[in-house]
């Protein structure tokens, strides 16, 4: 059994690996080629605590595992992690155990990449201003995925605490040298900004990666062409995105039909109030990359991509990490005999 921490995953993995991890995950699921059982949610009620256990598998790649999440709020008090996560990867031919690996931060990894997924795939070419919503655990990577993707002069960043803003800001301008992106891609000033409104008004793309219970700018400030990615929101009472914004844009692509209607609530909102179908979208974004549905068409068109994270994208990221490992000969093996 091998073991990869996130050291050993930094040594070997990008941005752009995670990508295309993310990409092949989402075509396999909207080819419903990926088993994935609902998620099995336990309650540990001394703590309010729950564990969460995700299985997934493509029987035809080989793909078999399960992710292991664990939300223990009283954990902030004992100075540890609230959330908590393993990826367990078996062999398909036996169903030994044969990888753990770090899920926490391959869950921020494939989180970005879902990001830069869609930015690679709808956003316009020629951009000049970015916008990033949120400075929590998921930001660092959502950043990465933006810089990876697209070379933007400035990167506009707001938060709830403007202190923490501009520490996040001060923080990444320091950390972005280092990323394993395009050289030409890290020339982009970090900028820290109070107002959402002030921010989107000249943006090209805008990522949301916030818990937010309503909308985080106003829609009607959204200039043509612009590009949005919400990551951030993942239950029905949660909303990145306001009414206008949902129905300005061109084309809507989601990760999973069945998961945004359990989770997105930018648009169960919008559904249960009678304002939109629950087939008002244009595709998910695997049907996009299978050509089954159309892109970005013109320089004009606002695109959406809205995404609440399916088990696919852990399972397919974890499989490409251990093999990549194997080859490599990274990571502690462990012999339980």
């Amino acid at each position: 059994m091998l073991i990869l921490t996130r050291k050993d995953i930094d040594q070997f993995y990008t941005m752009e690996d995670c990508i295309e991890s993310v990409m092949e995950a989402f075509a396999l699921s909207s080819s419903k080629k990926v088993k994935a059982p609902v998620r099995t949610k336990l309650t540990v009620e001394h703590v309010q605590g729950n564990a969460l256990f995700m299985p997934g598998l493509v029987e035809e790649k080989g793909y078999l595992g399960a992710k292991i999440v664990s939300v223990f709020p009283q954990n902030s008090s004992k100075g540890k992690p609230v959330v908590n996560a393993t990826i367990v990867m078996l062999d398909v031919e036996t169903g030994e155990v044969k990888a753990l690996i770090d899920g926490t931060y391959v869950t921020k990894m494939r989180t970005g990449a879902a990001t830069g997924a869609s930015i690679k795939l709808l956003a316009r070419e020629n951009v000049k201003i970015g916008v990033l919503f949120g400075t929590g655990g998921q930001s660092e990577k959502q950043l990465e995925a933006m810089i990876a993707t697209r070379h933007f002069e400035e990167i506009r960043v707001v938060g709830r605490n403007f202190e923490k803003t501009l520490d996040f800001c001060e923080k990444m301008s320091l950390l972005i040298p280092e990323m394993k992106v395009k050289e030409d891609h890290k020339n982009v000033e970090i900028t820290a900004y109070k107002d959402g409104n002030d921010a989107v008004a000249e943006a090209d793309i805008i990522v949301l990666a916030t818990t937010s219970t309503k909308g985080l700018f106003d829609g009607n400030l959204l200039k043509n062409g612009v590009h949005i990615s919400g990551v951030g929101s993942y239950t029905k009472e949660m909303c990145e995105m306001d009414k206008t914004t949902v129905l300005t844009a061109d084309k809507v692509y989601i990760d999973d039909r069945d998961s945004m209607l359990e989770e997105a609530g930018e648009f169960t909102q919008l559904i249960d109030q009678g304002i939109i179908s629950e087939d008002f979208y244009t595709g998910e974004i695997g049907d996009l990359i299978l050509g089954k549905v159309p892109g970005r068409e013109n320089e004009d068109e606002i695109t959406i991509f809205k995404s609440v994270g399916i088990s696919a994208q852990d399972l397919v990221s974890a499989e490409n990490i251990y093999r990549k490992a194997i080859e490599l000969g990274i990571g502690q093996v462990i012999d339980f005999d």
